[in-house]
């Protein structure tokens, strides 16, 4: 599971080709609807309560802001061949679109919460409950925030009370270096919280 915003901000694209490259599946589910926070998509265009997303506030994004709400063109940087756009207006027809693909296609199945819902309804019901099995215990858990959305001054406080290691990225980035610094504050602690430049 890939899981995006419902607004459909960040690198949906890239982070969606990365997901199949990494599980090595060819096809992507892309179903971004959140009914439950207002969100639906609609012959392809995503809309927040009613309003089409690039007329939203989300347009005007400090970080990112949206100039289209089209899925479509939102998934640029992956090939239209290794995609699928579902719309969806309420929980019904999400639980549509994966009653249709079938829980056991082996896809990478792109999504907001709501998505993630259905897949959950469709795996608790008696034909699909997958066999018993332990719970898988992490050891390690990297949080990456990439947005500058008020809600996340909230998660960061959390996270610092909670004792993770924050690193920030800077404005310029050398992967490698990156990935040194958080290799390092893994050795300080259990949760690492990766974050992009505080500014725009």
């Amino acid at each position: 599971y890939k899981t995006v915003d419902s607004t459909l901000r960040g690198n949906l694209g890239p982070e969606t080709r990365g997901a199949l490259t990494g599980s090595g599946r060819r096809l992507a589910i892309v179903a971004p609807a959140f009914p439950d926070a207002g969100r639906t998509t609609m012959d392809g265009r995503q809309y927040v309560d009613g309003v089409a997303l690039e007329q939203t506030a989300f347009a005007r994004d400090p970080k990112n802001p949206i100039v289209t709400g089209y899925v479509m063109e939102r998934m640029a940087g992956l090939e239209p061949t290794r995609f699928q756009v579902f719309d969806a207006a309420d929980n019904g027809e999400l639980d549509e679109v994966v009653r249709r693909i079938g829980i056991a296609e082996p896809v990478v199945w792109v999504g907001s919460p709501g998505l993630a819902a259905a897949l959950s309804r469709a795996l608790s019901s008696e034909e699909n409950a997958p066999p018993a099995q332990p719970p898988l215990r992490a050891r390690k858990v990297l949080v990456a925030i990439g947005s500058l959305h008020p809600a996340n001054d909230a998660q960061l406080a959390s996270l610092r009370q909670a004792g993770a290691v924050l690193v920030t990225l800077p404005e310029a980035a050398d992967p490698e270096a990156v990935a040194q610094e958080v290799r390092a504050a893994f050795a300080r602690a259990d949760v690492v919280c990766l974050m992009s430049p505080r500014s725009r």
